[in-house]
């Protein structure tokens, strides 16, 4: 184990970072989901699903880096950040209410949306921190060290 960690890059490490924050970020939107102001309504599932198969080929990614082509790792990184930004952008459609309700109609809504909203805002860093992890991972040499 610890010779597998002496092996690893800047670039693996950045995938390791991004596959992290990326499931803090579908664990904040469940939670906000499933619970407050929004608890009741319809969900929808494609983030979900989206962040988990991006998160299962940063771990084929890091297991198999020294194994597979340069190519098709670049190929996988790619599919990744594309991956994290279509769950970004569906989290950030289904929250649109509760930013128009709380900043641009300030007018008697419930402390609950405000809530929400915040720790949907705290979802909406972590998935971005989670593509820019992927991003600079895409611009590492090498993902093992020879």
């Amino acid at each position: 184990m610890l010779n597998w960690i002496k092996k690893q890059t800047v670039a693996s490490w950045a995938v390791l970072a991004s596959a992290v924050l990326g499931l803090a970020g579908v664990i904040i939107y469940l939670v906000t989901s499933t619970t407050g102001y929004l608890k009741g309504l319809p969900m929808n599932s494609v983030p979900v699903i989206c962040t988990f198969v991006a998160i299962a080929i940063a771990a084929a990614v890091l297991v198999f880096a020294g194994k597979i082509d340069d190519r098709l790792i670049d190929l996988a990184v790619l599919v990744i950040d594309g991956l994290l930004i279509a769950s970004l952008m569906l989290f950030v459609l289904e929250r649109i209410t509760l930013i128009a309700d709380v900043h641009f109609i300030p007018v008697n809504y419930p402390p609950a949306e405000e809530v929400s909203l915040n720790i949907s805002i705290v979802g909406f860093v972590f998935y971005a921190l989670s593509i820019v992890a992927a991003i600079v991972s895409a611009f590492g040499r090498k993902f093992v060290k020879d």
